[in-house]
């Protein structure tokens, strides 16, 4: 049994960043063939224009000769929209995700706009890891003026503002947004906003983890977890790294860790950091 999460990040700025696309969508025909399928709508109070409302049938963005790069930024503002139950498994889950190409997974989570304890969801963390108050994590909540839902005892919508870098060097990015279990576009759905893309060439190359979740046994005591660098190597660089409590709490799920990550010039692949310890068995949620 999981003694509950912890966050594991990493600390590494991008500089000298491009921006390759931007779109708030707020004039009409700013939005071209790049989003398949694109539909339109607009919220209630304030009138923002947005690419929605989806339901399970998602969208992609498609960009193509991009410039030189290494890195990737992407961030938009994602629009909850009405009666998401979160992970409740009766009338869920209700999950969103984006990924590269299909192939990537970026974020795979799911929402609420409930207050309702039986309604909970994932976000910030990755489904099916924890269970989190509806709302968790929203930049906005209730400030779109959509119509509230004949017995959903919650909230009407949320903004969360998501952003995420990662490797990526060809001329071409595919980035695949979509939903699943939700009920229908009536009552359930989702739109972006404020999307905006950039790119880099970081000169001491990329630095990610190996992968976004790391589970840790109950017969573990010490975890070792890896990160991934890869693009320009020339130069050594140096990754700041930190634990951080979750549903796991430092000094009595587990021992507080920090330190720094050095790959020396012409390095690339794999580090390794290890040597975490926790009094009982976690999940580390890397960011």
């Amino acid at each position: 049994m999981l003694a509950g999460l912890l966050w594991l990040t990493l600390h590494l700025t991008y500089t000298q960043a491009q921006t390759v696309y931007q779109n708030n969508f707020e004039a009409a025909g700013n939005a071209g063939s790049e989003w398949q399928p694109a539909s339109f709508a607009t919220t209630p109070k304030g009138a923002r224009r947005f690419i929605g409302r989806f339901a399970n049938e998602g969208t992609t963005l498609t960009l193509g000769n991009l410039p030189a790069h290494s890195a990737v930024t992407v961030s938009f503002d994602l629009l909850v929209i009405q009666s998401w139950d979160g992970s409740n498994t009766g009338f869920g889950p209700d999950l969103w995700e984006w990924s590269v190409g299909g192939e990537r997974t970026l974020l795979r989570a799911t929402f609420s706009n409930s207050s309702d304890a039986g309604l909970r969801q994932s976000y910030p963390d990755s489904y099916p890891y924890s269970l989190n108050a509806g709302g968790t994590g929203a930049a906005e909540r209730n400030t779109l003026g959509f119509p509230t839902v004949p017995s959903y005892s919650g909230g009407t919508d949320s903004v969360y503002r998501m952003t995420n870098t990662f490797a990526h060097s060809g001329g071409r990015l595919v980035l695949r947004f979509g939903a699943g279990g939700l009920e229908s576009a009536v009552n359930e759905s989702w739109g972006l906003d404020n999307v905006v893309v950039t790119v880099s060439q970081p000169p001491g190359g990329v630095v990610e983890w190996s992968a976004p979740v790391f589970d840790i046994g109950e017969t573990n005591t010490v975890a070792t977890v890896q990160v991934r660098r890869s693009g320009a190597t020339n130069l050594p660089v140096s990754v700041a790294f930190a634990t951080a409590s979750g549903t796991a709490i430092a000094g009595a799920d587990f021992v507080t860790t920090s330190g720094v990550l050095e790959f020396a010039a012409g390095k690339r692949g794999q580090g390794t950091i290890s040597d975490f310890e926790w009094l009982q068995s976690a999940t580390f949620i890397f960011a």
